[in-house]
């Protein structure tokens, strides 16, 4: 316990030294500590150490990739070689919500969908885990576009739909004040709403199916498929469920993390001591890579897939 060593010292400094960690506890951790005067960071390189002789410094280089030399031998803090949301930086994307100087028009940009839409929902049904990921859009002064912020997750492991969501209204209700209740425990006709957008069901019996979207919406739930996809009927045309590349939903998180431009309009909020609002998400983000082959989510759907938080994401 660093701290508790300290306590003999009345001027002198405690060194600890440690190297930069692949981890977003660690992270985490070292984010919150150098919010304080009282703690501070020195890079080290590989050069600025006279203790070490070159020949191992060069031999260490031979043999690992050049990312990992870049956090081992230069100091930097970087994401694993084949980084998949390669364009989310902790440093960047990580901020506290701007109110109260940022206008909040996440009704303004969900209207067409129904009114007093006050939070989005991105919703992933799984077998082990069912995820679900709070967003709001702000103006920022000076700008015209829209900037979405994480403000929240909910995560279940092994549960129904209908717990996953009784437990999803319930959160909304309580934090986020919408799907307020009447003191007869009824809905209230004008109160804020959430709108979910999910992972668009199929007719296999695979989660997730028409099923999950009913239990929903028989609690109160408004949710929707994350795409839809024009049908012909006669001479009509009509929507249904429509199928997300799974490319192409990875592209669109990195897009929004940063364009080509250098603009950046997704974030996950943090508090003042920068803990994340969302740090299952945090955590999936960073440490999600391609395989050898360069597939992405490719890994097996156990306890140890990533996948699931940057899914629902990806749906809202």
């Amino acid at each position: 316990d660093i701290e508790s060593r300290l306590r003999g010292a009345r001027t002198s400094l405690r060194l600890n030294t440690a190297t930069a960690k692949d981890s977003p506890a660690w992270r985490t951790f070292r984010d919150g500590k150098l919010l304080s005067n009282d703690w501070g960071v020195e890079r080290i390189r590989f050069d600025e150490n006279p203790f070490v002789w070159p020949e191992h410094w060069a031999r260490m280089q031979r043999n690992m990739s050049a990312r990992d030399w870049m956090r081992r031998g230069l100091a930097q803090d970087i994401g694993p070689e084949r980084m998949l949301y390669l364009s989310w930086e902790r440093e960047h994307n990580l901020r506290p919500v701007p109110a109260p100087w940022a206008e909040d028009i996440t009704r303004t940009e969900l209207a067409s969908y129904g009114r007093n839409i006050d939070v989005l929902v991105g919703h992933d049904p799984g077998k082990l885990f069912d995820v679900s990921i709070f967003l709001k859009a702000f103006r920022l002064p000076g700008s015209g576009r829209v900037h979405w912020w994480v403000v929240d997750e909910l995560t279940t492991e092994q549960t129904t739909s209908e717990q996953h969501a009784t437990a999803l209204i319930k959160r909304l209700r309580d934090k986020w004040a919408v799907h307020k209740l009447d003191i007869r425990g009824r809905p209230l006709s004008d109160s804020p709403v959430a709108l979910v957008r999910a992972d668009p069901y199929g007719d296999s019996g695979e989660r997730p199916d028409r099923s999950v979207y009913t239990i929903f919406r028989q609690l109160g739930l408004d949710i929707r498929p994350a795409a839809y996809a024009p049908v012909k009927q006669g001479q009509a045309t009509s929507p249904r469920a429509g199928r997300i590349g799974k490319e192409a939903r990875i592209e669109l998180v990195n897009s929004l993390c940063c364009n080509a431009a250098g603009e950046r309009r997704l974030f996950v909020a943090c508090d003042d001591h920068r803990q994340p609002s969302a740090p299952r998400l945090v955590a999936a983000l960073e440490m999600s890579e391609r395989d050898e082959a360069g597939g992405a989510e490719t890994q097996r759907k156990d306890t140890n897939d990533l996948s699931h938080w940057p899914a629902a994401l990806g749906y809202a």
